[in-house]
């Protein structure tokens, strides 16, 4: 009985104390994706952590023949609202809610205090598109407000626990809510860039560099965002690094090379 009592102490202070989940969004000039990924505070317990209704909304500057498309999500079975168009309580924007019922499990998914890659997506202009950003609650008008025609779209996320058996709006906030473009101009061509082949690959894939330096950190994270490979300074031969990837799982990873202040994420496949 004690440790009955115990157990629903823990449960309860965790609720009062934490479930926090932060969404972000990233521009991945590799893929030419937008990523949007949440970050949760604490991890999902068992037996039962899943996901309830959740909703990230779009916020970018009025296009009337732009279109959003969904391109991959982690888990769940999103879909799209209908597009709102120059509102009268803010004309200049346009608003893209992609929503979910839930019912998904979050164990195993999502690590404490990591941002998990939940959602890519592309916009029809086909590139990066300049003032496009997070919703925020609070500051972009709500369903009462002119032209928004008692649509919610302020950014939620239900996550179910059981124990108790019940559903809490977890979202908090938004982190780096709003990406800056790549610009282009004469530093353009110092560019950090690289390949990688083969991909998909099994055992070995070569990281081929051009305009390389001597300062390249290469680092790989799984799907949920843990760090799997991490090299400062790695040491090319012929502007190239074998990474071995033989004893990772099968499935979807991300190389990010990092050199003299730019960054660049690319995906790699291990089968």
């Amino acid at each position: 009985m004690k440790q009955t009592l115990l157990f629903l102490a823990l449960v309860a202070t965790n609720f009062l104390f934490a479930q926090n989940i932060d969404y972000s969004l990233e521009w991945n000039n590799s893929t030419m994706e937008y990523e949007i990924y949440i970050t949760r505070d604490i991890a999902p317990t068992p037996p039962v952590t899943n996901t309830g209704t959740s909703k990230f909304t779009i916020v970018a500057p009025t296009n009337t023949s732009r279109t959003l498309t969904l391109t991959s999500q982690t888990i769940g079975s999103y879909t799209q609202s209908n597009k709102i168009t120059s509102p009268a309580a803010q004309p200049e924007s346009d608003f893209f809610t992609f929503s979910d019922v839930g019912g998904n499990s979050m164990i195993g998914v999502v690590q404490p205090g990591v941002p998990t890659l939940w959602l890519t997506f592309t916009a029809s202009d086909g590139g990066c598109v300049d003032g496009l950003r997070l919703f925020e609650n609070g500051v972009d008008p709500d369903s009462s407000a002119a032209g928004m025609n008692g649509s919610d779209r302020t950014q939620s996320f239900t996550v179910i626990i059981i124990p108790p058996g019940s559903s809490f709006d977890e979202y908090s906030s938004n982190t780096g809510g709003n990406p800056t473009c790549p610009t282009l101009g004469v530093e353009g061509f110092n560019l950090l860039e690289f390949s990688m082949y083969p991909n998909p690959t099994t055992n070995y894939v070569n990281l081929s560099f051009s305009n390389a330096s001597k300062n390249i950190d290469i680092a790989v994270y799984d799907v949920l965002g843990k760090q799997v490979f991490s090299k400062q300074k790695a040491e090319l031969i012929d502007s190239s690094f074998t990474l071995d990837v033989s004893n990772y799982n099968n499935g979807l990873y991300f190389v990010k090379i990092n050199s003299e202040g730019k960054t660049i994420t690319k995906k790699l496949i291990k089968k």
